[in-house]
């Protein structure tokens, strides 16, 4: 019986791992709140499968069974576009990079947090698969290291820029220090005018 149970436990890991749906979870920063969500991915001779989306993996893994994503959205950026920085009061937004390669500066604007104004910053590729899971009152801000770089988000309340606060990618409040190499960053109107 025991050994049953172990072979069975076995083979649901194995499987988990041929789908490519072994998640895993770490808290990369002294930021309380931002995780790491990664798949890791199946390979063969034909390339790799990996896990974007699947709620009771994610739910396993994570523990925020509370949480239930109501919209997927996809920006493609040109090099050297920079969005942000979006601060979203309500969403939880789940970050994943389809193609190209991004920079992610991510700030606690949580006045009651002991890192407030505080910022992370992470580097997206589409492998291996890591997903950044943002909270609310973060102020999350993308640069686009090449072109044709798509970004996938996940919302937990549907995106709305109205009900977000926009500060500028460079406010000295939050220090971040952009990989810009020289070049001036390709802005929206809105984050041009951001405050």
């Amino acid at each position: 019986r025991n050994g049953a149970f172990s072979g069975r436990r076995y083979h649901a890991k194995q499987r988990r791992v041929m789908e490519g749906r072994d998640y895993s979870v770490t808290e990369p920063t002294h930021i309380a709140g931002l995780k790491w969500v990664s798949a890791e991915p199946f390979r063969d001779e034909r390339g790799l499968n990996m896990l974007l989306w699947n709620e009771a993996e994610f739910v396993r893994a994570t523990g925020l069974f509370e949480l239930t994503f109501v919209e997927d959205s996809v920006s493609t950026s040109h090099a050297g576009v920079l969005r942000g920085v979006h601060i979203e009061p309500k969403a939880w937004r789940l970050v994943t990079c389809l193609a190209g390669h991004a920079f992610l500066a991510v700030v606690d604007y949580r006045n009651w947090s002991p890192t407030y104004l505080e910022h992370a910053v992470f580097g997206l590729r589409p492998a291996p698969l890591r997903q950044l899971m943002v909270p609310p009152m973060f102020g999350l801000g993308a640069l686009a290291l090449e072109g044709g770089t798509i970004l996938h988000y996940k919302w937990t309340v549907p995106c709305d820029p109205a009900r977000q606060l926009t500060y500028r990618y460079d406010d000295p409040r939050f220090g971040i220090a952009w990989p810009l190499d020289g070049i001036t960053p390709i802005l929206s109107a809105r984050d041009r005018v951001a405050r």
